[in-house]
């Protein structure tokens, strides 16, 4: 997961253990789902698939039809009701033999609680994420828990240890460079983006209160003076209208006609768009400042299109 060359997973073959392969169960986003933890949880689950391990994943946010889209059996948590109801059948069904927990430390909270209620007695292994520090005792106790604990970042390693708490190695998710690279025309995707020869701001997240998209949007009016004439355009990969109502928040700044969004109502925040793959240059140039981006354009072409990207998590273990 970080970016240097992975870890080399052993094979089943190469383990001096007998007996069956062990089962590997994660509790996180699905790995289907195109959410930090969904997406970390798919590199995971699958390094360990294709080592010859066997994976499973309860799988919060997935839905039936998450079912049979990976070599590896996907839980779906979302069948109506509380996500935790299927807990027990869970393990009951799937017997695993390690139970590895990829979310950030309030919700591990949670999610650990709702384990034990459910009968898990078994070894725990916590990869967790910080949204700012410090946070105290109670949460430092879930991770205490724990007989072993991954960082996300060495802030959180330093944090832990400096309250006692053993780190078994930081994990920073990495990139695959594969995937997300430069493009070699960049103009064509501009011009399929409608951007012209504008200063794009680009912002990659779900509207949730963990994304302080808001205030790249507050922001606006002083970039504009600052580049004194130039065309700005911010675009912002989510919802116009989730916790925070952004396409309101520019109008009221003055700003609305320097802002796009994803085109189409039916955009989905934890499926995203697909990863790579442009779109055709006759799709028309629907972008454009106000306007939306269109729907052809992957997620590599979005990056690729924004003349600075801005992070925005409150605070995203930094």
């Amino acid at each position: 997961m970080s970016r240097s060359a992975p870890t080399r997973l052993p094979r089943v073959s190469e383990r001096r253990h007998g007996g069956s392969v062990p089962t590997i169960a994660f509790v996180s986003d699905a790995p289907t789902l195109t959410t930090g933890f969904g997406v970390t949880t798919a590199r995971m689950a699958g390094a360990l698939d294709a080592a010859g391990w066997r994976p499973v994943c309860f799988g919060l946010k997935a839905t039936p039809a998450d079912i049979g889209q990976t070599p590896y059996p996907i839980w779906a948590a979302d069948r109506g009701g509380h996500w935790a109801d299927s807990l027990a059948s869970f393990f009951l069904v799937m017997r695993p033999d390690l139970l590895v927990l990829n979310m950030d430390a309030y919700n591990a909270a949670e999610v650990l609680g709702a384990v034990r209620a459910a009968g898990w007695r078994g070894p725990v292994l916590s990869y967790v994420v910080f949204d700012g520090l410090p946070v105290g005792r109670h949460y430092l106790d879930v991770q205490r828990s724990c007989p072993a604990v991954l960082a996300s970042s060495h802030t959180a390693a330093a944090y832990l240890r400096d309250n006692g708490l053993a780190v078994l190695g930081v994990a920073p998710p990495g990139v695959d460079q594969t995937l997300f690279t430069p493009t070699p025309d960049r103009s064509a995707l501009r011009t399929l983006a409608g951007v012209g020869d504008a200063t794009v701001i680009g912002a990659f997240g779900t509207n949730t209160e963990r994304k302080q998209l808001a205030r790249v949007v507050a922001a606006l009016p002083a970039i504009q003076d600052e580049l004194r004439g130039s065309r700005l355009l911010l675009y912002l990969h989510c919802q116009p209208n989730g916790y925070w109502r952004l396409a309101d928040l520019a109008e009221d700044m003055d700003v609305g006609g320097l802002v796009a969004f994803p085109a189409s109502a039916a955009f989905d925040e934890r499926r995203g768009v697909p990863i790579t793959g442009a779109g055709s240059l006759h799709e028309a140039a629907s972008a454009r400042p106000g306007g939306a981006w269109p729907t052809s354009l992957s997620y590599v072409d979005r990056m690729g299109c924004c003349d600075v990207i801005v992070n925005v998590p409150h605070s995203g273990d930094i």
